[in-house]
């Protein structure tokens, strides 16, 4: 921090508190802006790094490849009626196609739905009533679940249907018969968006206290994490080359469509870092694509760290790539950490050390 300062009657002020004095770096402003087209010009600079990667098939899209998707893919959304303020279901498991509909949308000016196909129908046509979701894009394994839940609904409410895979469906367009659209300029204040009111995601709760709630994230909240990065970026130059170096390349196996796997995939997206996405999890694909892809980190949930804490497999797999592992969405405890510290201090050379490890 930096000094303090008072007027008159310092000493008699002190009880009430001191007034302090920031003299380090100004913090950067929150963008008013097109959150989408912020993110592609931030992503633009990380040029043709591999930004993911599917860990099965090996297929990959660089950040370049992204930017210069994202513009086209809005601008079939457009063609097909999508425009400010509109609202998209996207439902699906983790895809790397996933952070192009993503962004499309949001550079449409409509809101994305994104939602894990968990739920049965009744709960999808739950949310698409609270939503008024009108545009779909579906994964490719969840067609019939997006179909069933809009028997619930009147038959005007789809509008449209895109399916995200790699199997062409019967009858449905595909997701990839946008990637060839005219690329179109983002949405942005001249066009009416209202980043600080207007919602970019609407990502929905769980459940568990009673029917599930849709949450509405603005354009200026969805830029605050990027600008708190920045900022600290400043503040602490030596950490946060350290940081970009642990964050090389990560494993994302959490859902996107919840909280901490979405907060994941934005940052490494933003930061230059290389995602490679498991979409089923089993134990043995698991280490094999730490080891295939050499990660540095990897965020988890608790039961996870606990897995990793009891299996033998560990000592199979060489997982010294891996710099940091972090567990969120539920509270870890003690035991569990201690564990996992053990098990990879004291496993055979092939391990990772704890001494090269960050448990968050």
């Amino acid at each position: 921090m930096g000094s303090s300062t008072c007027g008159e009657g310092e000493e008699r002020s002190v009880k009430r508190g001191r007034i302090l004095r920031w003299d380090g770096p100004t913090p950067p402003l929150i963008p008013h802006l097109n959150y989408a087209h912020s993110m592609i010009k931030r992503m633009a600079t990380h040029g043709h790094t591999v930004a993911l990667v599917e860990s099965e098939t090996g297929k990959q899209w660089t950040f370049s490849e992204l930017c210069e998707l994202v513009p086209r893919v809005s601008g079939g959304l457009a063609e097909c009626g999508v425009g400010l303020g509109d609202r998209v279901l996207c439902l699906t498991h983790i895809h790397i196609d996933y952070t192009l509909v993503l962004l499309a949308i949001i550079y449409r000016g409509a809101t994305c739905v994104p939602i894990n196909p968990t739920l049965n129908a009744e709960e999808l046509a739950h949310v698409l009533r609270v939503s008024e979701a009108r545009w779909a894009v579906v994964h490719e394994a969840c067609v019939s679940l997006a179909e069933a839940a809009f028997t619930y609904l009147p038959s005007t409410t789809l509008r449209k249907m895109w399916v995200m895979g790699e199997s062409p469906t019967p009858d449905k367009p595909s997701l990839h018969d946008l990637f060839s659209h005219d690329p179109i300029p983002p949405l942005t204040t001249t066009d009416g968006l209202v980043p600080d009111k207007m919602a970019a995601i609407m990502p929905f709760s769980s459940g568990t206290t009673g029917p599930s709630k849709g949450v509405l994230f603005s354009h200026r909240t969805l830029h605050v994490p990027n600008m708190t990065h920045l900022f600290l970026e400043q503040l602490q130059p030596e950490k946060a080359k350290m940081t970009k170096e642990i964050y090389s390349r990560a494993l994302l196996l959490l859902p996107v469509t919840h909280s901490y796997g979405h907060i994941m995939l934005v940052n490494n997206l933003f930061v230059g870092t290389t995602t490679v996405c498991l979409t089923k999890f089993t134990p043995t694909a698991f280490l094999e694509t730490i080891q295939k892809y050499q990660i540095t980190v990897c965020p988890l949930v608790p039961h996870l760290v606990k897995f990793l804490s009891d299996t033998p497999l560990l000592k199979e797999n060489n997982i010294t790539s891996v710099k940091a592992v972090m567990s969120g969405a539920a509270p870890i405890d003690t035991d569990t950490i201690n564990n996992f510290e053990k098990k990879v201090s004291n496993d055979k050379p092939s391990t990772v050390y704890k001494d090269n490890l960050m448990v968050h």
